[in-house]
């Protein structure tokens, strides 16, 4: 009987993280795959596998010889860049280490960032971990419809998208082309703890997840999951989202399910080709720990009351944009994410409203639950409004900007740095950056542990 794989070796792992307290620039992240290919020309090889829309290479970076075959996309939203160097330590450990080779006969594969173009509007943050109004004013994401990781094609019911952008398509042609059996998307959530998203699990997995954070010094996230629709499998462990199932929820709960429906992601585009898929979210910021007590508000009150918070600052935002779009000739990044995110802003907050009244339980809301809520509050504020000032600020950078233009540029930055001013829901501490590439790294070898639990 073959002896099951040990956690000792994975904590061990995780613990030999070895990196800066910092992310890396976008050019870094090439440079330093370069050096890894220079140095071991064997078993490291790079090829371009396509471009951005603004003409920038997209790299992939192959490590090692395994009989079986892993991608890992890093840079898949461009406010989420931890990825960068998790990506890059794993690739070193490939390289450096025979006895991780041994147990994990994988040929890795390395995309080094989906976005590029989207990384470098937020790069000015990326050398300063833990300045969160650093962050909070370079923050940059763009519309849905912009982004590579949510723009595979969809046809279910009244749910129709083709419209791949140039990142997509080459992520497609590399699944495609590899068939991975173990398909990682690399995410970063703001606030809270870690979660994850797995296609497969067991009970081993489950457990050993938790461990993973334990061992990196990350707290499992026990706040309000991203949709109300998800399966959860364990605390902060969800079923990965299949664009069906979401939009299936969303129809059942009253809810429109095209609002912020637009393609499926590349797990699933993935999965459909047979890989086992994984996004581990992991935040920047944490608290010391997730409270499970009890507040003295109910949990359907506590939602209609942060969903009556989010509403009421996005719809003068709102109003806003509408107003000064017959005016907005910059059509920059900036605005094209403010056009389809504040609108999607009002849309939610009327949506968890509804949700809230139309809820049966009247259970107690916990601590992590309301800290999460309000969070997301403070954070959708300041990462939406503050796109939508960028966007005004670069109409009155040019020299183009009239009277609404100018008046919606001084009220806009109000209410943002009204928003700067509040204190965040609750005190946390920015992750170390090697906690955070721990976190990640760690569960990916779980997962990998868990595939070669299910082929044994």
């Amino acid at each position: 009987m073959t002896t099951p794989p040990s956690f000792d070796d994975v904590a061990a792992w995780i613990a030999g993280v070895d990196v800066d307290h910092r992310f890396l620039q976008v050019d870094e992240i090439d440079e330093g795959f370069a050096e890894l290919a220079q140095q071991h020309p064997s078993s490291v090889r790079t090829r371009r596998v396509g471009t951005s829309r603004l003409g920038e290479p997209l790299l992939l970076t192959t490590v090692g010889a395994g009989s079986r075959d892993a991608l890992v996309v890093a840079g898949v939203h461009p406010n989420e860049v931890t990825g960068f160097r998790t990506a890059a330590s794993l690739a070193r450990l490939v390289v450096d280490d025979e006895r991780f080779r041994a147990r994990y006969d994988y040929t890795w594969h390395f995309l080094h960032n989906l976005d590029p173009d989207g990384a470098r509007l937020n790069e000015t943050w990326f050398d300063r971990p833990g300045d969160f109004e650093a962050y909070a004013r370079g923050f940059f994401r763009p519309a849905p419809e912009e982004q590579p990781e949510w723009t595979f094609p969809t046809d279910y019911k009244d749910a129709f998208f083709d419209r791949m952008l140039p990142e997509t398509q080459a992520l497609a042609r590399v699944i495609d082309d590899i068939r991975p059996e173990l398909y990682v998307s690399l995410h970063n959530s703001e606030s809270g703890g870690a979660y994850w998203y797995v296609s497969h699990w067991d009970a081993q997995l489950l457990d050993d997840l938790h461990r993973v954070s334990e061992t990196a010094g990350v707290i499992v996230d026990r706040g309000e999951a991203e949709s109300p629709h998800l399966t959860l499998l364990a605390a902060g462990v969800f079923r990965a989202p299949r664009f069906a199932a979401e939009y299936d929820a969303a129809e059942a709960a009253g809810e429109d399910p095209a609002q912020g429906f637009l393609g499926s992601q590349s797990l699933e585009y993935a999965a459909a080709r047979g890989a086992v898929t994984l996004i581990p979210e992991v935040p920047y910021w944490s608290p010391a720990a997730p409270s499970t007590a009890e507040t003295d508000e109910s949990h359907s009150a506590m939602i209609d009351r942060t969903a009556g918070q989010l509403g009421a600052v996005a719809e003068r935002l709102d109003e806003l944009r509408i107003r000064v779009r017959p005016s907005m000739t910059v059509v920059s990044p900036f605005w094209l994410a403010a056009e389809a995110f504040l609108p999607f802003l009002v849309a939610d907050a009327k949506a968890d409203s509804v949700r809230a009244g139309s809820s049966a339980s009247d259970r107690p809301a916990t601590v992590a639950e309301t800290v999460s809520r309000e969070t997301r509050v403070r954070g959708f504020i300041l990462r939406y409004g503050g796109m939508f000032r960028r966007a005004l600020q670069a109409q009155v950078d040019a020299g183009l900007a009239d009277p609404a233009v100018r008046a919606a540029t001084a009220e806009a930055t109000a209410i943002v740095e009204e928003w700067l001013a509040k204190s965040d829901p609750v005190d946390t501490e920015l992750l170390p950056v090697r906690a955070m590439v721990g976190q990640q790294l760690g569960s990916i070898l779980v997962v990998a542990d868990e595939i070669a639990r299910r082929r044994a």
